[in-house]
């Protein structure tokens, strides 16, 4: 089970969960012919130990190899989200992924990324998806206190 999948809250459904793209670390192989085995070795590891996962809720970003670092951001504190592709990565599908909130300005974003645009789709149609539930949440708390 990832570490998204173990670390939904009670009534939080996942959405998608992401991976890194395979290409990040294949790309590392032809280097590793110049250079040693270390580069392979860290983008496989950097790859496999980076998850990402969107719930109803909000957005899981897990990452690290020694040190881990975890991001949890709310939908409703999300203010964009963009995406960038290099022209290897229009062709292999992958890209960086840029989360902004309040807190993050000037983030660097998740690089990597397999299929960038539908892990971006995704998080902007959930965001909807939240803010109309608590637009019918707030608007049956005042129906049901207009009744009383």
């Amino acid at each position: 089970m990832s570490y998204v999948s173990e670390n939904l809250r009670p009534g939080e459904n996942l959405i998608l969960e992401a991976r890194l793209s395979p290409l990040t670390w294949l790309v590392s192989i032809v280097w590793s012919w110049i250079f040693l085995f270390i580069p392979t070795l860290l983008a496989y590891l950097r790859a496999a130990r980076t998850e990402l996962g969107v719930t109803d809720k909000r957005v899981i970003v897990k990452a690290g190899i020694l040190a881990v670092t975890t991001e949890d951001t709310a939908l409703d504190r999300v203010q964009n989200v963009v995406y960038r592709q290099s022209i290897l990565g229009r062709i292999f599908n992958y890209g960086t992924v840029v989360i902004q909130s309040a807190a993050t300005a000037g983030a660097e974003g998740i690089r990597g990324v397999s299929n960038p645009k539908a892990l971006r789709d995704t998080i902007l149609h959930q965001m909807e998806v939240y803010r109309a539930a608590l637009v019918r949440e707030q608007a049956e708390a005042i129906a049901k206190s207009l009744r009383a």
